[in-house]
């Protein structure tokens, strides 16, 4: 992989490939989520003879509780499939009545079930700092928001993952150069959490202190703003 700084990045030379999981399994709460997995390439003017780079991945769920609850299948199985998306359906979901939880629709206007989670977006060192996680997040929602109520993602800095869980670009030491990040938890916190609202997403603390979310049915002028070309 090359991580050699370019002089400059245009978004539009950067493509993501995408690549959903799925398999034959019986109709239980495995078979209602979707793991997308992203690779984003840099394609700069070249010459044949060049290969696009490989900068960056994002890894992604798309929750069809929708579809779950017209089988019978509880929404508390689907979230249980995983950590993260468990603890992220305690935040906002009622399990009981196998619905989102009236303090969720009371915040957000939700008009399908399905949900669409952001769990992981990682660019590499060289090209941050041109915007690319942005239309990264926003090419995410225009290819899955079909059918979902409700976009999320868990505010946590990469950095302060421990040591033992090697993040999925790593490919040598300290190749994603995390080390040099503020390592403040409280600072960094701060830092991401102004990034993803300054897109659009909205912060509700009586829902959660880490999440964030995309509501598809109301105007969002500010994620309106960023235009893939």
């Amino acid at each position: 992989m090359t991580t050699g700084s370019p002089n400059k990045i245009d978004y539009t030379d950067v493509y993501i490939q995408y690549s959903i999981e799925s398999s034959f399994m019986e109709m239980e709460a495995g078979r209602y989520r979707q793991q997308i997995n992203g690779v984003l390439y840099y394609t700069p003017m070249m010459d044949e003879t060049e290969m696009p780079v490989e900068i960056g991945k994002l890894t992604a769920d798309k929750l069809l509780l929708g579809q779950a609850a017209d089988n019978g299948c509880p929404g508390a199985g689907v979230f249980d499939t995983d950590a993260l998306l468990l603890e992220i359906g305690e935040a906002i979901y009622d399990f009981e009545n196998n619905d989102f939880s009236e303090a969720t629709q009371d915040e957000l206007d939700i008009p399908f079930m399905d949900l669409l989670i952001l769990t992981r977006l990682e660019i590499l060192p060289a090209y941050r700092g041109y915007d690319i996680g942005k239309y990264a997040i926003k090419d995410l929602y225009n290819n899955f928001i079909g059918g979902c109520g409700l976009m999320t993602l868990k505010c946590f800095p990469l950095q302060l993952e421990g040591s033992e869980n090697d993040p999925p670009m790593q490919r040598e030491p300290n190749a994603m150069q995390y080390d040099s990040m503020e390592p403040d938890e409280e600072k960094s916190m701060y830092k991401l959490l102004a990034y993803y609202t300054s897109m659009g997403f909205k912060y509700v603390p009586q829902l959660s202190e880490s999440l964030l979310f995309l509501t598809p049915a109301i105007l969002n002028r500010t994620f309106d703003k960023i235009k893939l070309e």
